[in-house]
């Protein structure tokens, strides 16, 4: 089932959306629950109650509260969501950006406009989903892709987790819970008392480290840089990392 909410003051545009929504359900035999919001305070209030929706149009100038305030909001609790914002002018269309919005739709709304939204969003929402690492970080959680994960780090008694994106996550957790999680993994060893390392984002091995993409070095614990030299090789040999 797909669930999909539709908020504007406008009860025109909302008939117009929902007309949309449910000639694609006919015509596509999609399993697909629109529900009408004309606040956005309510719609909010229903994602409180536990509901989450898997696609959201937001009309920009309401009152009460602003479409681009419910968009942050729904993100912070739902980053699976996915947002298209409605307006009559432009100058919205970076902000939408923060949200991670999947389109912009200018009114008035069109067959075309609908159509071309709507492909884009089942082009995602039919993606293989990745899987994700959920980290308690300063009283909020941080969730990244597992696959984005460049290595792990014990420093003094927190743990620090590196991604591609040049980004980190520090959270106060011990190794032995990273390793739970990881190490079962192919891509993924033991290096070093304090290091878990992806194979995937490792460029070359010296006798003392592992050179990672960004540039990094991972030490390798004394009497392990065999050990740990076959174990990159068996899984490049393995067809590890292709894509």
């Amino acid at each position: 089932m797909i669930r999909i909410a539709v908020c504007d003051d406008d009860p025109k545009v909302l008939d117009r959306l929902c007309q949309y929504i449910e000639n694609l359900a006919g015509v596509g035999s999609y399993d697909i629950v629109c529900e009408r919001f004309t606040d956005g305070f309510a719609l909010l209030d229903k994602q409180d109650s536990g509901v989450r929706y898997d696609l959201v149009f937001l009309d920009i100038v309401m009152p009460n509260i602003d479409g681009m305030q419910v968009g942050k909001e729904i993100y912070e609790v739902s980053r699976d969501t996915k947002i298209v914002y409605l307006t009559s002018s432009p100058e919205y269309a970076v902000d939408s950006y923060d949200v991670g919005a999947l389109d912009y739709l200018m009114k008035p709304l069109t067959d075309e406009k609908f159509k071309r939204c709507m492909t884009r969003f089942f082009e995602r929402f039919n993606a293989p989903k990745a899987e994700e690492v959920l980290i308690q970080e300063k009283g909020k959680i941080t969730r990244f892709p597992l696959n984005t994960l460049l290595y792990v780090e014990v420093l003094d008694h927190d743990l620090v987790y590196y991604l591609v994106s040049q980004d980190s996550v520090m959270t106060r957790q011990s190794l032995s819970e990273a390793e739970a999680m990881l190490i079962h993994r192919p891509n993924f060893i033991k290096p070093h008392r304090s290091y878990i390392v992806n194979l995937d984002f490792v460029s070359k091995i010296s006798s003392k480290a592992l050179i990672m993409v960004d540039n990094s070095e991972v030490p390798i614990a004394r009497g392990k840089s065999k050990t740990v030299s076959d174990q990159y090789l068996f899984y490049k040999l393995s067809g590890g990392g292709k894509k």
